[in-house]
Formats: structure tokens, C-alpha cells, sequence
């Protein structure tokens, strides 16, 4: 092996291994955090499905978390329930017709749904074995009114289907005896329920007050599936000797302070457009310290890279660019981004501004001849030879910086190439 293929191998292994050693479920999910309609569910399998012999009194069905209502828990990994478990599937109902909100459902829907039971499904469900009794369905439903801990609209339905499951389930019992899980899902299903979400009351169940079930998995889109893992542990200073190494792996720390960026940033150009890819903005902080820190060594081609993300670069990093980085100016002229503040900034601390703002055809505002020549002995050499002085300051400036003599002459130089 030569020493250029080791140095492959090592590379393909550092980086394979980083990529893990920082991979964060919290990143996946970060971008969802603020959204009503996404949904999380916790699995051991990479698939979207129902376990129908669950053993608790909820209806089989999938159950997910809104991801806005559990966003902390899911930062400090204290989801209440599977929050362990191998992978985090990301959902979101594809319509909300069907989906009964726990805390918005009406008195009208209930007695719509309520009617649907006593008058279609329950006689047929409740009397298929004409060797037992029939169920009175009115009992039935009074009491489940009464019972119910959730004395709403929403409670009422639930605990209506629940116990109106339990009976289909000992009515016929056998081996094909539906579970009651089972039979309170179809139940659900047949009164064109797809889902049941519960932000906060305890309805599905009151250990996971913020919850849903959906009854099937048509009615969701995955929208993806991620590894359950945490950022092992790792110190800063090994993160940062990885961001050394490749400075696109700050996307996959989820705690990217300051300092991280600013090792980041020694290469701005791939960290730019990683960030314009993902959506992540950079704090201005950041970047305003990595102009300071590493401007000087920016090249023009690194500048208009960055210009050419179309990244929303602030003022106040420009401003910082135009201070500490010589070769931001002549980008920030062909994109169009030099405004009068900017160029003062410049032309006050970078000498031949003027020469190269005419070299690429720009006008040259007196204001930034008179700070220009102010400042540098260079600016001041130029426009005594390239410019007629419309101001007394600029002339002041001019011989201050060069003297009478000199001054004088190229004066002459520029008189000559007027006639």
C-alpha cells in the first residue's frame, strides 16, 4: 500500500466515523420543531405499521407524539414513552379530514357519530351471535356518558367506542374473537375516524397527555426515518480537531456554539453552501468574528463564492468584511453590494481603492476621494494624476499627503494628458 492510498484509507475511516460519532437525532427533528401538522413516532423497526397485539387499553393503532407539544422532552431525551427505542419516524397527516382534534371536537360531531353507532353499526356488531343476549345499545351509551373522566365531547366518543369494543370482544369470544384493541380501532374506522389527537388532556392515555393515534397508516406521509442516537460524548476539543478536518460537520453537531463555527468558517466557501442547502443560518456573530480572524486570508474568489450563495449575509458582516478583508472589495463592487457605508469603510482602511473602483468602470464619488486621499499616500499619488479635484478638501488631502512639490508635478502629468 502506497503512502497516498493509507492516507486515502485513514481519511474514508475518519470521516465514516465522525460522520457517527456526531450524528444527533435532534438535528433530524430541529427543523419540524415549530409545526402543528408533524408527528413523531418511537420504533425498534424502520417501518410504519400497527402492532395489533398490543396489551394496553388503547385502541392498535400507530401512536405518535405532536412534535411541538413534546419538543423539550425530545431535547432532554425524557420522552415519556419509547423515547428509547432505534429509529424516529417523522409523519404528517396527508388531509385533516377525519382527524379528530381532542380539544376542538363538537357536541354536533359527537351526536353525529354518537347516531351512526346506536342506529348502523352497534345493532349488527352487538347481536351477530343470536345464542347471547343482545346488548341494550342505549344502556350502552348512557353509560359511557356518565363514566367518562373527560366530560367532553371528545371523552364521550372515546369512551363510548371503548366499551362498545369491550362487548364486541366478549360476545364473541373464541379464537376469532376480535381483540377489543382490535375491534375499538374498527370501530373508529367505520365512523370515518383516521386519527384522534390529543394536545394536553390525557384522553389516550393520561401518562402521555400529548399524543395521537391514527388508524391506520394511510392516512400518513413518512417524511423520514432516523436513527435514534445522541451525540456520544464527546469534548469540544475533539469536535473541533474533526471540524479541522472536514468543516461540514458542524451540521451534524446539534450544540454548535460560537467557537465551533469559527473553526468552521476557516473554510467559508463549503460551510456557505452546506448552510444555503440545509436551511441553517449562521449566527452573525460567527461570521462577523471569522472576517476578523481569518479575512486577511480571503481571497477574491472565496468572497464572491460566498456572495454567490445568495446567502442573507448581513450588513454588519459586510461591514466586517469590508474592514478586515482587502480582497472583499472588488466582489462586493461586482455584486453590487458596495453601499457608501461599506466603500467609506474601505477606502478608509485598504489604500488603491480608487484606482481599482475606475479600473472596473465605477463612478468614484467625490466623498470617497476626499476620505481616500485623506488616508493613504497611494489614493492621494492617483487622484493627483488621474482626477480633476471638483473640492478643495480633495486637493488639502493631496498635498498633505505628498507635499507641494510633489504634488505639483503630478498635477502637471495630469494637465499634459488633458491637452
Amino acid at each position: 500500500m502506497t503512502q497516498q492510498d493509507l492516507r486515502s484509507w485513514i481519511d474514508l475511516v475518519n470521516e465514516s466515523f465522525i460522520s457517527e460519532a456526531i450524528e444527533d437525532v435532534i438535528d433530524t427533528l430541529y427543523p419540524y420543531r415549530d409545526r402543528d401538522d408533524i408527528f413523531v413516532s418511537f420504533s425498534n423497526i424502520p417501518k410504519l405499521g400497527i402492532n395489533p397485539k398490543t396489551s394496553y387499553n388503547t385502541p392498535a393503532g400507530i401512536y405518535t407524539y405532536p412534535i411541538k407539544d413534546i419538543w423539550h422532552q425530545i431535547e432532554s431525551d425524557t420522552v415519556p414513552y419509547a423515547g428509547e427505542r432505534n429509529y424516529v419516524l417523522v409523519l404528517r397527516p396527508k388531509t385533516p379530514q377525519g382527524v379528530l382534534d381532542v380539544a376542538t371536537y363538537t357536541e354536533a360531531e359527537y351526536q353525529h357519530h354518537v347516531g351512526i353507532l346506536r342506529n348502523q353499526l352497534l345493532p349488527s356488531l352487538l347481536s351477530a351471535d343470536k345464542t347471547i343476549d343482545p346488548v341494550d345499545i342505549n344502556e350502552l351509551i348512557e353509560d359511557a356518558e356518565e363514566s367518562t373522566k373527560l366530560k367532553t365531547p371528545a371523552g364521550k366518543i372515546w369512551n363510548v367506542t371503548r366499551l362498545a369494543a369491550t362487548k364486541m370482544s366478549e360476545q364473541l369470544a373464541g379464537a376469532t374473537a376480535p381483540r377489543a384493541t382490535a375491534a375499538w380501532n374498527m370501530l373508529l374506522r367505520r365512523l370515518g375516524i383516521t386519527g384522534v389527537v390529543d394536545h394536553g388532556s390525557g384522553l389516550i392515555h393520561p401518562n402521555e397527555p400529548f399524543q395521537a393515534v391514527w388508524t391506520s397508516a394511510e392516512p400518513l406521509e413518512l417524511l423520514s426515518i432516523t436513527r435514534n442516537v445522541r451525540k456520544k460524548g464527546l469534548s469540544t476539543d475533539q469536535i473541533k480537531r474533526w471540524l479541522e478536518y472536514d468543516s461540514t460537520k458542524i451540521f451534524g453537531v446539534h450544540h454548535k456554539t460560537t467557537d465551533l463555527w469559527l473553526v468552521a468558517l476557516k473554510k467559508p466557501v463549503e460551510v456557505l453552501r452546506f448552510a444555503v442547502g440545509d436551511k441553517v443560518r449562521i449566527p452573525e456573530k460567527a461570521l462577523v468574528l471569522a472576517s476578523r480572524y481569518y479575512g486577511k486570508n480571503w481571497t477574491e474568489f472565496v468572497i464572491l463564492d460566498m456572495l454567490e450563495t445568495k446567502y442573507p449575509l448581513s450588513q454588519k458582516f459586510l461591514a466586517s468584511l469590508a474592514l478586515h478583508c482587502r480582497a472583499a472589495f472588488i466582489p462586493l463592487v461586482e455584486k453590487r453590494r458596495l453601499t457608501r457605508d461599506l466603500a467609506i469603510i474601505s477606502v478608509t482602511h485598504w489604500p488603491g481603492r480608487l484606482k481599482q473602483l475606475r479600473d472596473h468602470g465605477r463612478d468614484i464619488p467625490t466623498e470617497l476621494v476626499d476620505v481616500a486621499t485623506q488616508h493613504h499616500d497611494e489614493d492621494a499619488a492617483w487622484a493627483a494624476v488621474n482626477l480633476r479635484f471638483i473640492t478643495s478638501q480633495t486637493e488639502a488631502n493631496c498635498r498633505a499627503r505628498l507635499g507641494d512639490e510633489a504634488f505639483e508635478i503630478l498635477r502637471r502629468r495630469f494637465d499634459r494628458t488633458q491637452t
